[in-house]
């Protein structure tokens, strides 16, 4: 957990935890989040990968989120949790 907080790559972007989210994956995607996400208009919703987890911002909410609907519908991927960062951050706290 340490090391998701210390990463943070959407640090300088995401300016508000409750819509920044880490997506905890079981393993790597055996298809790339770019080929799934193809031509898809992801508005400025952003993402990075790095190999078991996936930082998501979504400036507008992950309700409201093209890039969480698209991923939603997704078919294949591996077994994922999604927290939000400020609940990151809190686990974090609490694991000292």
């Amino acid at each position: 957990m340490g090391l998701t907080v210390a990463k943070n790559p959407l640090g300088e972007v995401a300016t508000d935890g409750s819509k920044y989210v880490v997506a905890f994956m079981a393993e790597p995607p055996q298809t790339p989040v770019d080929a799934v996400l193809d031509g898809a208009e992801i508005g400025d919703d952003r993402y990075i990968v790095d190999g078991t987890e996936m930082y998501v911002w979504c400036p507008r909410g992950l309700r409201d989120s093209p890039l969480m609907t698209i991923l939603g519908k997704a078919k294949s991927g591996p077994s994922t949790t999604v927290r939000n960062w400020n609940t990151v951050e809190k686990l974090l706290t609490l694991m000292g």
